[in-house]
């Protein structure tokens, strides 16, 4: 630069000989990279290759010193001590000097990873920056990084400038930074992924952050790809944060406070938890933005990769749901032997409309037809709308049921049977409304039309006539069939309570009825009177295509779980109506003994 012309010429015109040319830029480094290419802002790095001068700003301005202020002092104090009295004097100078004093602890989880691991390791040990642990802690790695760390790293490991932990049995990327944490020594931590490598001047440029930046308690960098030049991190915005992540864990550093203050790493997640732990921990307080990149982020694509291995789907929706960003909604598909109706259950869930966060869950319970190949087909199609959580093997409806409300991430859940289909494109939209508008409402239901294929007719049902918006058991308990709902499909569900379903629910096997006199005790249950969906009598169904013995049996199975968990209020109804259900057994089950006789 100007700078260096204008120094050289005066050196020069004071009987100074010129020597060798130094390249100004950093070697290793991205084209695009356009911090690297002033070697004034590398100091003693230019000191060190025989350049005789530097800037004064250099010793109280961290723009003008990449590798800080403090590594510029420390190194004049070793290697120049009468020109480091002169640089002292420099204004706000010493100031910097205490941000030796500062220490980290670099967290390093590390899940077969031999073939990259080193490469991490000798970027950390290579910081400028002296005072640092590297905590590792091996999430039960099958490969042979043990043999590699305790080959490579002896020295370090002796000194405890490296501590290694080897788990029992993978535990997850989150419980082991939690682990790694709960390890730490040093108030400040820092995180290093395994595939990645940090740049020498990284803990020296966060170091003197902190000295000048005197209560705040978070602060980030910038990292670069080193593919393709893209570079990640920008000017702190709280409200730009929660709509996307701007910061990469490898460039995040926090006091350790934050942990306790703010909890650690959700072990229930999975992917984007550098996202979630960056909202929680700037929340309360604005982190402080480094413009400047400390970190070669490597994009290699590998088997043992998160984000080759996780949803993203369902770590967004998490997400979201957690820290309230958008409104999210899960849609359940359960399916069993429906490849002659699944695609239009899947189209019709795909074309819900309005403004929250979607996924849709295809769980298919063990079919023997084709449609388990053509969800996985979907599947493939739309990775960011449509998760796969099917089963091979046939569970039954009731698990397979407990299995889509555990798999769901958001906050409401939309079930939607495999032979049935939406109409209203805004049917989750609408339901989803209605349960943020009425908060003691624990689920709400819409009206649906069933579909009579074996007829070709539409049917419309008579049960929802004069229902009022909110409902309690006993408007139920006055239905001659107990079953207000009439089909799943119908249905939006609070998340959270779905989740938590006892066992008598789902037994005999998961029914409309059971589960209204249950949430009854919870809450209200909220009716849009609005045709949202189609409910298909499908004479190849489970219950439709039963026969007449076994649906009795099933419907007196249903009304006596009904009766465990219903409120006393209601047991009289209950009771009539499953007195009622075994007389028509025993009934049929007369009618049936004499045609045998005869």
């Amino acid at each position: 630069g100007n700078f260096g012309l204008e120094m050289t010429g005066a050196l020069v015109a004071a009987g100074f000989a010129s020597g060798a040319a130094v390249e100004n830029t950093l070697k290793g480094t991205h084209p695009g990279d356009t911090t690297c290419h002033d070697m004034m802002r590398f100091p003693v790095l230019a000191l060190e290759k025989g350049l005789p001068f530097f800037k004064a700003a250099a010793l109280n301005d961290m723009s003008a010193n990449i590798e800080g202020p403090s590594r510029l002092l420390s190194w004049l104090r070793a290697h120049a001590p009468a020109l480091y009295d002169i640089a002292a004097r420099e204004p706000d100078a010493r100031l910097f000097e205490d941000a030796d004093d500062i220490a980290f602890s670099v967290i390093m989880p590390t899940h077969n990873r031999a073939w990259c691991i080193s490469r991490s390791i000798d970027a950390i040990l290579a910081q400028t920056h002296a005072s640092f642990e590297l905590v590792i802690v091996d999430d039960g790695s099958k490969d042979s990084t043990d043999k590699l760390i305790a080959a490579n790293y002896p020295a370090q490991l002796s000194s405890g400038k490296i501590r290694y932990t080897k788990l029992d049995e993978n535990v997850g990327v989150c419980a082991a930074r939690n682990i790694a944490t709960a390890l730490a020594r040093n108030p400040w931590i820092a995180y290093a992924d395994s595939d990645n490598a940090a740049r020498p001047y990284f803990l020296s440029a966060i170091a003197n952050a902190i000295v000048s930046n005197r209560g705040a308690d978070a602060f980030y960098a910038q990292a670069i790809h080193v593919n393709s030049g893209a570079v990640i991190g920008k000017p702190f915005d709280k409200d730009g944060l929660v709509k996307g992540n701007f910061i990469d864990l490898g460039v995040f550093v926090h006091h350790r406070s934050l942990i306790s203050r703010f909890g650690g790493f959700d072990r229930d997640m999975r992917r984007l938890v550098d996202w979630d732990l960056c909202i929680r921990y700037t929340r309360h307080k604005d982190a402080v933005f480094l413009p400047l990149i400390v970190l070669n982020y490597t994009d290699q694509e590998h088997e043992d990769r998160i984000t080759t291995k996780e949803s993203f789907l369902k770590a967004n929706t998490t997400t979201h749901r957690k820290h309230h960003l958008k409104a999210t909604v899960s849609t359940v598909i359960l399916s069993y032997n429906h490849q002659n109706f699944i695609v239009e259950a899947i189209e019709s869930a795909l074309s819900q409309d309005g403004d929250f966060i979607h996924e849709i869950l295809l769980a298919d319970d063990g079919s023997t037809d084709g449609t388990a190949r053509i969800m996985e087909r979907y599947a493939q199609k739309y990775p960011r709308r449509i998760r796969n959580i099917s089963r091979a093997r046939n569970a039954g409806i009731s698990k397979n049921y407990r299995h889509a409300f555990a798999e769901a991430a958001g906050e409401y859940v939309a079930v939607l049977e495999g032979d049935d289909y939406w109409t209203d494109p805004f049917k989750n939209f609408q339901q989803m409304e209605f349960l943020r508008s009425h908060e003691d409402a624990v689920m709400v239901f819409s009206k649906v039309e069933a579909l009579d294929e074996a007829r070709n007719a539409r049917i419309s049902l008579s049960r929802y006539d004069g229902l009022p918006r909110l409902l309690t058991g006993q408007d139920f308990a006055a239905d001659e069939s107990l079953n207000l709902i009439a089909n799943f499909s119908s249905t939006m569900f609070r998340r959270d309570i779905m989740a938590a379903l006892p066992e008598v629910v789902f037994s005999p096997r998961f029914n409309e009825i059971s589960l209204s006199f249950y949430l009854d005790r919870l809450g209200k249950i909220g009716f849009i009177d609005k045709v949202m969906g189609t409910y298909r009598l499908n004479p190849e169904s489970a219950w439709t295509g039963a026969s007449q013995t076994f649906k009795l049996r099933q419907s007196i199975a249903i009304r006596e779980g009904a009766l465990s968990v219903a409120r006393p209020a209601y047991h009289p109804e209950i009771s009539r109506s499953l007195k009622q259900k075994r007389e028509q057994l025993a009934e049929l089950a007369g009618a049936e003994t004499g045609k045998s006789a005869a």
